[in-house]
């Protein structure tokens, strides 16, 4: 089925673009969502009418998103969570923490522009995310994930302080 891109979409296309689906895909997400519209002559005429103010509105979003990219230059992330005495993180970190945290700073970001090459972060250490603010504006940001200074207790030492305890409480 070919549809009529009414906004980017990643793997896809551009705004204004004709391309060819599977016609489930179409008709269960892009037309929908309004994603797309489907091709014919009506549609075809409206398109060659707003091709020009269409490539303009992109190029000015692409404008904004370079802008928001230059001002996120030399911006390093730090985050301070849980992690085991080898380095191991107790859980991992999210995009949604990198998210919020980036939120803190002062940029304010969706999570489906934020991607973790590995998936999620599990180790204390310095890792690269990539954010990408439009099709054309790609960019690497350090994020620096540290241990808090309280280390998790294991059992043995948490049964050994509530026995302390028990013992304190009997005399």
């Amino acid at each position: 089925m070919q549809v009529i891109l009414k906004e980017d979409v990643t793997n896809l296309g551009k705004v204004g673009d004709v391309v060819t689906v599977k016609p489930g895909y179409a008709r269960n997400k892009l037309l929908p969502s309004k994603q797309a519209v489907p091709v014919n002559e009506e549609n075809l005429a409206i398109l060659a009418k707003r091709r020009e103010a269409l490539e303009q509105e992109a190029e000015a979003l692409r404008g904004v998103a370079q802008q928001q990219a230059d001002a996120m230059k030399g911006v390093e992330l730090k985050l301070v969570v849980q992690a085991h005495e080898d380095g191991q993180l107790f859980g991992s970190v999210s995009v949604s923490e990198i998210q919020k945290g980036l939120n803190e700073l002062g940029y304010d970001l969706e999570k489906r522009v934020i991607h973790i090459d590995q998936g999620s972060i599990k180790t204390v250490g310095v890792h690269e995310v990539t954010i990408q603010l439009h099709q054309a504006v790609k960019f690497k940001l350090p994020v620096h994930v540290s241990a808090s200074d309280t280390v998790a207790m294991d059992l043995t030492q948490l049964d050994e302080i509530e026995a302390d305890a028990v013992d304190s409480s009997d005399q």
